[in-house]
């Protein structure tokens, strides 16, 4: 793989991820201000655009850490290691085993503290909404 394609497999999965999440996140975030206005007895009028900012302010969170992490350290391909094979068909040969990596890990373990954090509060909701009787 070239630069860009380790670039690229990082940022797709994680904002791929973080879309998914987010939009989940918000639909729970929803319901749960839904059933604590039952609770009140109050009206309660949530909009649209309000769910769309919301989820795309937590996208938003994890695309900043990835254009720092593409701009700091960017992950490049890496060769790993060279196996030897015989294969009956082919004969002999060897593959190469690469892997796009980073110096430092401190932003994909940021990403995926974000991405915990993102679930846990999805679960803490959950659990807020699972009460209303």
């Amino acid at each position: 793989p070239t630069k860009a394609v380790c670039i690229g497999r990082v940022i797709f999965f994680n904002l791929a991820f973080d879309s998914v999440f987010a939009i989940l996140w918000a639909k729970i975030y929803r319901v749960n201000r839904l059933f604590a206005g039952v609770k009140k007895l109050k009206k309660v009028v949530i909009k649209q655009s309000e769910m769309i900012v919301a989820a795309f302010g937590l996208i938003l969170i994890d695309a900043i850490i990835l254009i720092i992490w593409a701009a700091v350290d960017p992950p490049v391909p890496r060769v790993m290691r060279e196996v030897f094979v015989n294969l009956p068909a082919a004969g002999v040969g060897s593959l190469t085993v690469v892997e796009c990596a980073s110096e430092n890990s401190i932003y994909s373990d940021l990403t995926l503290l974000y991405k915990v954090f993102l679930i846990l509060s999805a679960c803490a909701l959950v659990f807020g909404a699972k009460r209303v009787p």
